[in-house]
């Protein structure tokens, strides 16, 4: 049976601006992600909620993984992408052991 995994956003990285075509920019916020007190990934929220965009966490093998917000039709893939790209350093320099 698959459990759930709740994340919890921890320490602020750093934050931006993404604009879409014809779409008003949206802050966002690279911050830690921490599960059980414990850092397993970083990710990029939109600034002022728990929603996240992109992320790069920890698997139960120890293994880097991508989760990207599917649900978001205002999030295009070539965006997800880009989140990534930025993600995998953070997450390789702040998380992988």
């Amino acid at each position: 049976m698959f459990m759930e995994r709740h994340y919890n956003k921890g320490n602020t990285i750093s934050s931006g601006h993404s604009t879409h075509k014809g779409k008003a920019a949206r802050k966002y916020i690279v911050s830690e992600i921490i599960l059980n007190g414990e850092l397993v990934g970083v990710g990029i929220y939109y600034d002022g909620t728990d929603e996240l965009r992109a992320a790069v966490v920890v698997n139960d093998q120890g293994q880097g993984v991508e989760i990207r917000n599917l649900h978001d039709e205002h999030y295009p893939e070539a965006q997800s992408d880009d989140d990534l790209a930025e993600l995998w350093p953070l997450y390789e320099k702040l998380v992988a052991k």
